[in-house]
């Protein structure tokens, strides 16, 4: 509501429902058969750029690699709240989707599970 020391002024809210909720397990196929992430990959691992990079992307690179790192063979992406995400593949990725909505990774902590675990003493080894 917009407050007008003449009038008061309601903006109207309009709500569409749909009959029907909407899931997507679709995963796009990377368009080279290579994941997305390759090219960062392989210039953490040896600092080369790919073949036919112009140099646009030889200055984006090296850009991009700041947020990821490798431990071992695995790609890891740092997020905001230093997170870690694991790079994964197509195939991986599509395979995960199933599993975590199937409930083969357990069922979802609630905000009162948290809470109780919040208030728990930390014990040093």
């Amino acid at each position: 509501m917009i407050k007008h020391p003449d009038i008061d002024y309601t903006v109207p809210l309009d709500i569409e429902l749909k009959e029907h909720p909407v899931y997507s397990f679709h995963v796009e196929a990377e368009p080279d058969g290579l994941p997305l992430y390759f090219h960062i990959k392989k210039y953490l691992e040896s600092g080369t750029y790919p073949y036919d990079a112009t140099a646009n992307k030889k200055k984006s690179i090296p850009r991009m690699t700041l947020s990821f790192f490798l431990s071992g063979e695995i790609l890891y992406r740092r997020t905001p709240d230093s997170g870690l995400l694991r790079c994964v593949d197509v195939v991986k990725a599509a395979r995960l989707i199933e599993q975590i909505h199937a409930g083969v990774c357990g069922t979802h902590m609630n905000g009162s599970h948290w809470q109780e675990r919040s208030f728990e003493p930390v014990t040093s080894g």
